[in-house]
């Protein structure tokens, strides 16, 4: 028995079991902190350089989705904004107006569209830019014209091409927030998946009305036969109408409807705005040998580039907001192209017709880009983005 006791005692005492540790029970709480620690530990240089990017595009666009969401009203020609466009203020006044009427939510009608757009967007077009720069000035070294390589010129270059390959991958998201945007009082589009399902189906039907109105136009010249007797295309219906090509395809032309003007804006406007934050990022760090500038200095880069971007692309961005915008209002006539497009406004509203909003833009492109280049610095560094393989050429 005695030999039985101790036994027992150490079957006992290995038995219980001990109480779990925190360390293994609990999981650690999502933080900042920890998510930046994850993603440098588990991702590669060039998801974490994209991640940089995106972050940075969303948080420049929501401290400015207020004044964004005037512009485009104003640049639609909105008949319930009319009395605001012609005052320096007006821009803080319809941003009141629209907070008065629909309250705050109102002020940031489609910014999830937005989001959704911008973070792809931003995020290829960081990412894509300094790739380009890098094949770009590759290219020009190769072929031994150093002297360039070092030039405004080729942020320009590398700049037009990040721009066009973002805006080929996000523009229907970009239509999609616009429609969103510009309606104030009757919410014809309630959601992002709702509007692209109704802006494709409105490409169909836009489809079938021309492609009836052709037919009644250019009516066929065939005899008919006696097994099918003609149908008169007077007494047809665009819902009977036939089309060629798969429905969806109508749909997407639908949702890429300004996309060759938005390419056109795109390669003066990212070109120039790249061009110009590296030049000063150059310019400016030379007296900075020993530390990084300042914020406020930083800011300002992001700032002018902002400032100088709109201003080379501005009459463009105008005609492409019109372009999206057919058919939500009575006083937006159909644009054949961009050409046809500009002739127009200019015919009706004047030069002035091109610049609507622009001071809008003024006060928000400038903090926007000065936030948005300041972020994707910070969060760079903050992710451990190697500046010598990804970078722009410049020490940041």
């Amino acid at each position: 028995m005695s030999a039985a006791a101790p036994s027992n005692s150490s079957t006992s005492s290995t038995s219980t079991p001990s109480p779990p540790s925190s360390s293994a029970s609990s999981v650690a709480p999502l933080t900042p902190h920890t998510l930046l620690s994850w993603l440098i530990a588990h991702t590669s240089a060039d998801v974490r350089s994209l991640c940089a990017g995106g972050i940075a595009g969303c948080v420049a666009k929501t401290f400015t989705a207020p004044l964004d969401r005037v512009k485009i009203l104003f640049q639609g020609n909105n008949p319930n904004l009319h009395r605001f466009m012609s005052e320096w203020s007006g821009p803080m006044q319809a941003v009141w107006w629209i907070y008065r009427q629909d309250g705050l939510l109102a002020c940031y009608k489609g910014h999830a569209a937005t989001l959704a757009r911008i973070f792809p967007y931003a995020a290829l077009n960081y990412y894509c830019y300094e790739r380009y720069k890098r094949a770009v000035m590759g290219w020009l070294q190769r072929h031994h014209i150093e002297r360039i390589s070092e030039q405004a010129v080729v942020s320009v270059v590398a700049g037009s091409m990040a721009g066009t390959t973002s805006v080929l991958f996000t523009y229907p998201l970009d239509y999609v927030h616009s429609r969103i945007t510009y309606q104030v009082k009757i919410a014809r589009y309630r959601g992002i998946w709702q509007t692209i399902r109704s802006t494709m189906q409105e490409g169909v039907e836009q489809a079938k009305a021309e492609r009836l109105a052709s037919s009644m136009q250019h009516p066929p010249h065939d005899a008919p036969s006696a097994s099918s007797p003609p149908a008169s295309s007077s007494h047809m219906r665009p819902s009977d109408v036939r089309l060629p090509l798969p429905h969806a395809l109508y749909g997407l032309r639908k949702l890429y409807t300004g996309f060759g003007t938005t390419v056109l804006g795109i390669i003066p406007y990212a070109g120039v705005s790249f061009a110009t934050y590296d030049s000063l990022k150059k310019f400016t760090t030379r007296y900075y040998p020993d530390s990084e500038p300042p914020i406020a200095v930083r800011l300002l880069w992001g700032a002018c580039a902002g400032a100088a971007a709109q201003t080379a692309s501005y009459p463009l961005d105008v005609v492409r907001r019109r372009m999206q915008l057919f058919g939500l209002s009575s006083t937006l006539p159909h644009y054949r192209n961009t050409w046809h497009a500009m002739r127009t406004i200019v015919a009706k509203e004047g030069v002035r017709g091109l610049y609507v909003g622009l001071s809008i833009n003024y006060i928000k492109v400038a903090p926007a880009h000065a936030i948005s280049f300041f972020t994707y610095d910070f969060m760079k560094q903050a992710l451990h983005v190697n500046d010598e393989r990804h970078g722009s050429g410049a020490k940041r």
